[in-house]
């Protein structure tokens, strides 16, 4: 299993205005050595959409973790400025000459730290920085023969703070997968219950 940082995130220090959606994609297309499950979590949903577009053959299946699934001609930024969630108008801090958007820190650790553990909050607040606009704002670029033949697994996280579990459910619906199955976590089931989630993501591999 391979868990990269896209450009910007975690240990990259790529600067926030260079970076586009293509950006993300051509990362994961760097960590494909043939056939494989691509799972995205959050944003990550939009990036290995379009890495399946790109490389349909080498996509045994895509996994999306409480994340978003859209369609072609959707964007990430218009679906989440439209939630109830943390993503909400209301607290984002968009800086057009940065080319980056940060939300309040007062929604940050119970919507996407909720119900993990207090050293894996304290890491994941320490690490956290302003997102590029860039690639949230790109409309996805999507065909059924492509992006549409590769299998898809959704996991919805019932106790999302980020992307509410009607979203998620919605997006499902538009878009319906192989499996869909729900943890009872906030935004974050990789920090949450890890165990849970591996074990999912094993069961659901099988199914593909």
């Amino acid at each position: 299993m391979t868990a990269p940082d896209l450009p910007g995130h975690g240990g990259d220090r790529t600067p926030e205005a260079t970076i586009t959606l293509e950006s993300y994609v051509d990362a994961v297309e760097a960590c494909i050595d043939g056939p494989a499950v691509l799972v995205g979590h959050s944003f990550g949903g939009a990036v290995i959409a379009q890495a399946c577009e790109r490389r349909p053959e080498s996509a045994k299946g895509a996994v999306y973790v409480c994340a978003f699934m859209l369609r072609n001609g959707e964007s990430v930024w218009s679906h989440g400025r439209a939630t109830a969630g943390a993503l909400g108008p209301q607290n984002l801090r968009v800086d057009e000459r940065l080319g980056t958007v940060d939300l309040d820190p007062g929604v940050v650790p119970g919507g996407f730290y909720a119900g993990c553990p207090a050293e894996d909050r304290r890491r994941g607040m320490s690490l956290w920085r302003p997102e590029p606009l860039a690639p949230l704002r790109t409309p996805l670029e999507l065909t059924d023969d492509r992006w549409g033949r590769v299998p898809r697994a959704y996991v919805r996280c019932t106790a999302d703070g980020v992307i509410p579990l009607a979203t998620q459910r919605r997006m499902c619906r538009l878009s319906p997968c192989t499996v869909e199955i729900e943890m009872s976590t906030g935004h974050t089931p990789m920090l949450a219950d890890p165990r849970r989630l591996a074990d999912i993501l094993m069961l659901v591999e099988q199914e593909f």
